[in-house]
């Protein structure tokens, strides 16, 4: 099974929320499926990543776009933010990872 971890979390260093999702993708990796966390994030603690990268997890790190989305969420307004970001390809790589399954953590809902 191929599954898909998106979290959109960008305003702490890490939360309760990744505990709970990281610890899904190291049992779902260590039972052979194939995982991906598709982050909007670039400051992710190596502490917590590395081992879920040394266990198996793939991890998509954000380009441009996410932080563009990131920011106008923080600084403007997330409707503004909600209308631009399909012009940008935040996740583009989880199409074509084709995940089975997609967990997603969001921290607005």
């Amino acid at each position: 099974m191929r599954l898909a971890i998106v979290s959109d979390l960008t305003n702490s260093t890490w939360a309760g929320c990744e505990e709970l999702w990281s610890a899904v993708a190291l049992s779902a990796v260590r039972s052979g499926h194939e995982v991906r966390a598709f982050l909007a994030r670039e400051d992710a603690p190596p502490s917590k990543i590395r081992p879920l990268e040394e266990a198996g997890l793939g991890v998509n790190w954000p380009g441009l776009g996410a932080r563009v989305v990131s920011t106008m969420r923080r600084r403007v307004s997330w409707k503004v933010a909600n209308v631009i970001a399909p012009v940008f390809q935040l996740f583009g790589k989880l199409k074509s990872f084709a995940p089975d399954v997609v967990l997603i953590n969001s921290v607005d809902t």
